[in-house]
């Protein structure tokens, strides 16, 4: 197989992150050891100020690119990046996470050995407040390339939240968003990101992405740390909570349908992971001051949508290794299910505080 010679862009979709952050990100794409690359970085309406120090970095190398736009979430942000980007290969990384030094390094090795339309590399997260605790130093190569329909239809259920043992590695792994994935610009270009701002527009990307590729390929190695912070999109608070839940559903369950119908195991374990999305996002934010009531009437509409019910009706929690968790979430479904209701908001409620609010 011939060598990639093309440049690899990076894609920084950027609104208001702080300056340290910003910083830290663009310096771990500077100090890659595989050099053959440019950052586009998008701002996506910061403030004035933002505006100012962003520019400031950026004009610090002349591979650093910024586009502005007007401000449209993080979609359209990627949308604008990948239409200006100059590389046959795109890595998409948030602007508030880093990568790790051989990431550019190994995602080219994989692909000289696979010729893959995606390369996926594994991802590290822990706290902000922890970065780097953990450090995975770069291990030989061991590319899985995933070709037939099985393949890649286990790839989808393990990215949506049932699990495969052929995809696990300790301590990291690879999701259902675009980071930690080297994607064929010319597939991005028939696959853009959904505009609308709702959380799980990445997870939707992922399902249409995926499908228009005809073989995609696994790292072993960890390419991304992802650095959980209050401000990151699964902790600040959502207003619009309710509306996007109903509309997230909807869509998932559309797509899968359509798109991945023997994969729906995976669609069950996301809508799961969706609830929790409702509490730390909404109804157990410190930003929420409605009261106990209204809080609960919410939690009642969203577990009573038809198309969520239907989803519980179906988890089996099969891939929850620990009896005693497993027990629990069967327990909280019930409640959820067939009442009494309540019992599934302290139960959620109970779990998430005790976890403080990690997934």
């Amino acid at each position: 197989m011939g060598r990639v010679k093309t440049t690899i862009s990076i894609v920084i979709p950027v609104y208001n992150t702080n300056r340290m952050r910003l910083e830290r990100c663009i310096e771990s794409v500077l100090a890659q050891e595989y050099q053959k690359f440019e950052i586009v970085v998008v701002d996506d309406g910061s403030s004035c100020d933002n505006v100012e120090f962003i520019r400031e970095i950026c004009e610090r190398d002349l591979r650093i690119i910024l586009y502005t736009q007007e401000n449209q979430g993080s979609g359209a942000a990627r949308n604008l990046g990948v239409s200006k980007a100059k590389g046959d290969y795109i890595l998409f990384l948030d602007s508030d996470d880093i990568l790790s030094e051989y990431a550019l390094g190994d995602a080219i090795q994989c692909l000289n050995q696979t010729e893959a339309d995606m390369v996926v590399g594994q991802i590290h997260k822990e706290k902000e407040t922890e970065r780097r605790k953990t450090f995975f130093e770069k291990a030989p190569l061991e590319s899985t390339l995933l070709s037939t329909g099985n393949d890649i239809k286990e790839y989808i259920n393990h990215i949506m939240g049932c699990q495969s043992d052929r995809f696990f590695y300790e301590g990291c792994y690879f999701c259902d968003g675009p980071v930690a994935k080297l994607c064929r610009r010319d597939l991005l270009l028939q696959c853009q990101f959904d505009t609308q701002k709702f959380w799980g527009e990445d997870t939707i990307w992922n399902l249409r992405f995926a499908k228009i590729c005809k073989n995609i390929a696994v790292s072993n190695n960890v390419w991304y740390y992802a650095l959980a912070n209050s401000d990151s999109q699964t902790h600040v608070f959502r207003p619009d909570c309710e509306y996007e839940f109903k509309y997230r559903i909807q869509q998932e369950r559309e797509i899968m349908i359509e798109l991945w119908p023997d994969c729906m195991d995976g669609l069950y374990a996301q809508i799961w992971l969706s609830t929790y999305y409702i509490f730390m996002c909404y109804l157990l934010h410190e930003n929420n001051n409605k009261s106990f009531i209204q809080r609960y009437k919410m939690f009642l509409r969203c577990i009573k949508e038809p198309a969520y019910k239907m989803m519980l009706e179906n988890i089996t929690f099969k891939d929850e290794e620990c009896s005693y968790k497993r027990i629990v979430k069967k327990m909280i479904r019930n409640f959820s299910i067939y009442g009494p209701k309540f019992f599934a908001y302290v139960g959620w409620t109970a779990i998430l505080k005790n976890k403080k609010g990690e997934r």
